[in-house]
């Protein structure tokens, strides 16, 4: 059994089957010291003087995945989407940055599951696609499969996956508690409208809110995340994958739709 007392060995317990490792290189120091500078001019680094709450929920995620805080660099930045990104340097450390939009409708819980997703792009050696035109289907398999491991890591933050879903929730909608009420079952139903448009989702670099949502679901059973949250037993993490292999090769399979093909011409 290997040591959980390390975070990168917390991501390779819980990494999704699907989601194929690349080894770490030796990445300089300097370049994460670089990036640091930078975004500490385009945003607000997160510190307990000036934004103590953020900071404190920085400060449980890392004790939560045992990943030491100077690992970590977090910003929030001025911009309108609810969105958050992580650049990462090898096993040196990693930035996080955070939208303001998305900082303000967000719940503590929530935010907790954020920043573990994010800090689960960098225990895991992440590739990104996202701003890639040329990404290809293969690279949009992989980046999807890399988000499926990532919320796994966000889950392990937050700790309670009601609160998880509710984050998926929030950022596929953008609405604060005024205008939302959570349901689960009801979100997930939402699937079964989706389906004419898969066609053109081959090259998408994430999977749809829905499916993510059931993917964690059925992790949050599992014998790996069990084990670490409540030392207890669950489903075999084998089992789970086979699961969400499946559901993922269905949703993304291309069909047939003369309506979208007129629709986006």
């Amino acid at each position: 059994m290997m040591r959980l007392s390390d975070p990168f060995n917390i991501a390779k317990y819980v990494r999704y089957k699907e989601d194929k490792f690349v080894d770490f290189r030796n990445s300089g120091i300097q370049k994460f010291k670089q990036a640091e500078s930078f975004h500490s001019n385009i945003g607000l680094k997160v510190s307990k003087e000036i934004t103590p709450d953020i900071y404190k929920h920085l400060e449980l995620v890392c004790f939560r995945l045992k990943l030491p805080l100077n690992r970590v660099r977090a910003f929030v930045v001025s911009r309108p989407d609810i969105n958050a990104g992580c650049i990462h340097f090898e096993k040196k450390g990693c930035i996080i940055i955070l939208n303001s939009a998305l900082i303000n409708v967000m719940s503590p819980g929530e935010i907790l599951f954020i920043l573990g997703h994010e800090i689960g792009h960098f225990l895991m050696n992440h590739n990104y696609f996202d701003e890639d035109p040329e990404v290809t289907v293969e690279e949009s398999i992989a980046s999807r499969a890399g988000e499926i491991s990532s919320d796994r890591i966000g889950l392990l933050a937050c700790q309670d996956i009601d609160v998880a879903i509710r984050a998926i929730i929030r950022i596929q909608s953008g609405l604060n508690d005024s205008f939302l009420r959570f349901d689960t079952g009801a979100f997930l139903q939402q699937m079964k409208t989706e389906k004419l448009y898969r066609e053109y989702l081959y090259k998408s670099t994430h999977p749809s809110a829905t499916i993510r949502a059931k993917a964690l679901l059925r992790f949050s059973l599992s014998e790996p995340y069990q084990k670490i949250v409540n030392n207890d037993t669950g489903t075999k993490i084998e089992n789970v994958d086979r699961h969400i292999k499946k559901e993922l090769s269905e949703y993304f399979k291309k069909e047939e739709s003369s309506f979208f093909r007129g629709f986006f011409k």
